[in-house]
């Protein structure tokens, strides 16, 4: 299967990740980031145990597992606090500056980075710069900085992926050894900053948020593994910056927030930035 097509596997994960940042931003007004996240592993772990009993595991689960504490304990936990901070049109784009810096990731791998895949990278940070300019919320920095530090460690942490597929692990056991080594991770974090594990919120709104993670981290996760195994880690991240902009057209339409112009614009540059990559 050639790289382009194989990374249109990375689609559904592009929709799915588009969805769920405005789904995530409705819990964690009343709970902490890291509470959130740890149900978000928990509940996806849950669903990936089966899995990883049938299929096991190799020396690729100590790659699994750094990826799951470096992209989902930490970088995850930036992002719903960033979501928190300036919404989740603007955290989805600047978090998604990931996408520039896997490329050099995806170099020191031995991936073949072609001229259009670092064209596509600008648009990105581009798009990112005008996000950055847009508006005159006082968190508005800040939350930017936060979304950067998860972009950070979703570079760090997806390269990881890629070392775990090298060794032929299966992509679901892979899925599983990331959330769950962030679950517990999250678990212990959570019970040492608050006393305790409990959700404050109702049984629909906690059936909705195990939905949400099983979708984003289960499904989509698994789904942008294999797209990495099949692809490459370079042009599956470029694929899946289709989120960004997704969320933003769809807390418009919503209502749930009012992205400017200049927001729009630069989710724009990102999708152009998708498009020359796949040329």
């Amino acid at each position: 299967m050639a790289d382009t097509q194989a990374s249109l596997i990375a689609i559904l994960p592009a929709l799915i990740w588009a969805i769920v940042p405005l789904i995530y931003k409705e819990f964690i007004g009343k709970n902490s980031a890291i509470k959130i996240n740890f149900y978000r592993m928990l509940y996806a772990s849950l669903v990936l145990f089966i899995p990883f009993i049938l299929f096991g595991y190799n020396e690729g689960i100590f790659f699994g597992i750094i990826s799951g504490i470096l992209t989902l304990a930490i970088g995850d936990s930036f992002y719903l606090l960033a979501i928190r901070k300036i919404g989740a049109s603007i955290a989805a784009p600047t978090a998604y500056t990931y996408v520039f810096f896997s490329q050099f990731a995806a170099l020191s791998l031995g991936e073949k980075v072609t001229l259009n895949y670092f064209i596509s990278s600008i648009l990105i940070i581009s798009g990112v710069f005008i996000l950055s300019r847009t508006g005159k919320s006082e968190g508005r920095f800040l939350g930017i900085l936060i979304a950067l530090s998860a972009s950070l460690f979703w570079t760090l942490g997806q390269s990881m992926i890629k070392m775990a597929t090298i060794q032929t692990m299966n992509y679901l056991s892979i899925a599983f050894a990331r959330t769950f080594s962030a679950c517990i991770l999250l678990g212990i974090a959570s019970y040492i900053n608050e006393r305790e594990l409990s959700l404050k919120v109702g049984m629909k709104k906690n059936a909705i948020l195990a939905i949400a993670s099983i979708c984003d981290l289960a499904i989509g996760s698994s789904l942008f593994i294999l797209s990495i195994a099949l692809a490459g880690l370079g042009i599956t991240v470029i694929v899946t910056s289709l989120s960004p902009l997704i969320t933003q057209l769809i807390a418009k339409i919503s209502g749930k927030e009012n992205p400017e112009i200049n927001d729009i614009f630069g989710g724009l540059l990102i999708v152009a930035g998708v498009m020359i990559s796949l040329i």
